[in-house]
């Protein structure tokens, strides 16, 4: 049987020199090579590790241009996340079965979920009614997409890049804050303190400690606005305990989904990350 590929519209896509976005991709499905692949050891400890090697054995053009390293660092994360989706729904089919357990009493319950029916947010393209960035030219000498936010309370605004895989990989960290820390130093490229004569601008690239060093309501405000930017599917679902009536937030981890475990009945099992409300 001949594999299939399947041509796809990127949510996010990559910036081109005149400042156009390519949203083009090809993909396609994992072989029984891929699961060798990431069944090996040293991709199992690393999920980066994982999603690399997936990604590079079943997309064949990203934004128009063969899969290399390079190419995979200037993706961004709404991307990753969509390739991989639709990676796994090919190659796999859209249900995945899993478990979770309620973070208010504690009941063990199965879940469903549908990859197909996720909702897909995409980066609108620059001049479009709504666009929340603009593009620039930086010193590394690439064009990037620039969105910004604003504390009147804090007195602060900042200028920020879009996260990219090479920034989860060079700021990678055991301690999951401190990477998420000096991912927002890597992508900011302006803070802006105070207002009117007051205003103190300092460029970027900031030290790693940088954010960490913030007061905790600046570093809190920082990481909430960041993780409402981008594009990319929605991986959460809002589901009610059946046991309590809890409402339970549930996000299926996308670097999971090429290692299933069998359940006890036989079904599959990926991982998932649950905040109990």
């Amino acid at each position: 049987m001949a594999l299939g590929e399947y041509t796809l519209e990127l949510p996010c896509g990559l910036v081109e020199e005149d400042g156009s976005i390519n949203r083009s991709a090809v993909i396609t499905e994992m072989t029984g090579a891929t699961q060798a692949l990431i069944g090996r050891r040293d991709l199992i400890k690393d999920p980066e590790l994982l999603v690399k090697a997936v990604l590079r054995s079943c997309v064949i053009k990203y934004a128009g241009r063969d899969m290399s390293d390079n190419i995979y660092g200037d993706m961004l994360l709404g991307d990753r996340e969509f390739l991989l989706m639709e990676i796994r729904r090919k190659s796999m089919g859209d249900t995945i079965r899993t478990s979770f357990e309620c973070g208010s009493c504690g009941t063990a319950s199965d879940l469903e979920a549908d990859l197909g029916a996720m909702d897909i947010y995409e980066l609108v393209d620059p001049g479009t009614t709504g666009c929340p960035y603009v593009v620039e030219s930086l010193p590394d000498g690439r064009s990037h997409r620039i969105w910004e936010a604003e504390n009147s309370d804090l007195g602060l605004k900042i200028r920020s890049k879009y996260s990219t895989c090479r920034n989860i990989a060079q700021n990678k960290d055991t301690n999951s804050i401190l990477m998420a820390h000096r991912v927002l130093g890597s992508n900011i490229v302006e803070w802006q303190e105070g207002f009117g004569e007051t205003l103190n601008v300092i460029e970027g690239p900031f030290p790693s400690k940088f954010i960490s060093d913030q007061p905790l309501r600046v570093v809190d405000w920082l990481m909430n606005v960041a993780s409402l930017q981008g594009g990319g599917p929605d991986m959460t679902q809002e589901i009610a305990c059946p046991a309590c009536s809890s409402t339970i937030e549930v996000r299926v981890d996308m670097s999971d989904f090429f290692l299933p475990t069998p359940t006890s009945k036989g079904s599959r099992s990926a991982s998932i990350r649950l905040s109990g409300q």
